[in-house]
């Protein structure tokens, strides 16, 4: 148990982009701890500047991550370190690896944002399907409208689901808002998950060709990595849309562009790139069958402090010596024998 009295240091990475409610953290903790901030770009760090980082956070005792990849190097070289936490569910900013080697706690906040994203998800999936972004700046330029402008509906058709977690759910649940009939694929999902969403379970590569709509919430592992690539996209029917509000490297992005450009597909709608931020000379920005977002689905002022009270809690039991509620590797506290 760490001594509260010796007000170990937690160090909170933010930046302008990314900024942490100081005040609700220091509500759940400051009482206990040194709180600092740290200046932190969100992209890995050359070996030059992952020295810097560890000479800042040397003596940190816990890492609240908003911004930022944290490497094996700089785990290995912050020698008080008990607990990394991370700021939304995903895990993909930290060596998970590395953490189970040193021990190191890894906290996160499943569900914190799910609402937020599934809203996003209809949000920018309605965009692309409506064409509200090009109906936008045509009025904006004094233009009405044109017999070119015509959109799709949602309702009625298809949608796969990939990944039925917490916002999988969520996206269930509108959906049917629409009376959409709703197909889903997630291997690692309880049996009963499926109709309880009123989804029909199926492969990937049917629900890939039998959906109007594919939209991912799977998180980025090594086995999902690519796992929407140049034979799953080419299943899909030319009328078909693709939507990710999760992770980037789940899709083979050169595949997609291609689909894309070539009009295999009719569009896609994406808040996540293998590259964030995405380039500005991307394939991406010149594609019109597109509607791009910065990767801004949980940027809302409900889901926001919801998250930074969910990680200072779990923050809290840490410095008091109990267990985290959401301990993303809880085999580190497991005992060799079992």
């Amino acid at each position: 148990m760490i001594d509260p009295v010796e007000r170990p240091l937690v160090v909170i990475t933010t930046n302008k982009d990314r900024p942490v409610d100081l005040e609700i953290v220091s509500r759940h903790i400051g009482d206990i701890a040194e709180i600092r901030t740290l200046e932190l770009i969100h992209r890995v760090l050359s070996p030059e500047e992952e020295d810097a980082f560890i000479a800042a956070v040397r003596e940190a005792v816990v890492l609240f991550l908003r911004p930022g990849r944290i490497s094996r190097r700089m785990i290995e070289g912050i020698p008080n370190l008990k607990a990394i936490s991370i700021f939304g569910a995903g895990l993909n900013q930290v060596d998970v690896e590395a953490c189970n080697e040193r021990g190191v706690m890894v906290i996160n906040a499943p569900g914190g944002n799910a609402q937020a994203v599934a809203e996003l998800t209809f949000g920018i999936l309605l965009s692309l399907l409506r064409r509200i972004p090009h109906a936008d700046r045509m009025v904006r330029s004094g233009q009405w409208l044109d017999a070119g402008h015509i959109g799709t509906e949602l309702h009625g058709k298809t949608l796969g689901i990939v990944g039925v977690g917490q916002i999988g759910m969520r996206v269930a649940r509108i959906a049917r808002g629409f009376d959409m009939t709703l197909l889903a694929y997630d291997p690692g999902a309880p049996v009963e998950r499926f109709p309880e969403i009123g989804a029909t379970e199926t492969s990937l590569v049917d629900l890939m060709a039998s959906s109007d709509v594919v939209t991912l919430h799977a998180p980025l592992l090594p086995a999902t990595e690519g796992m929407i690539g140049a034979a799953e996209i080419a299943a899909m029917k030319p009328s078909a849309v693709l939507v990710n509000a999760a992770r980037g490297g789940l899709v083979d992005e050169v595949s997609l562009i291609r689909a894309l450009e070539e009009n295999r597909i009719a569009g896609a709608a994406l808040d996540a790139f293998s590259t964030e931020p995405l380039p500005s000379e991307s394939p991406f920005c010149s594609l019109k069958n597109v509607v791009l977002t910065p990767h801004d689905a949980a940027q809302t002022r409900e889901t926001l402090p919801k998250i930074t009270s969910m990680v200072s809690s779990d923050i809290r039991r840490v410095l008091t010596g109990e267990r985290p509620v959401n301990l993303a590797n809880p085999e580190i506290l497991r005992s060799p024998e079992g």
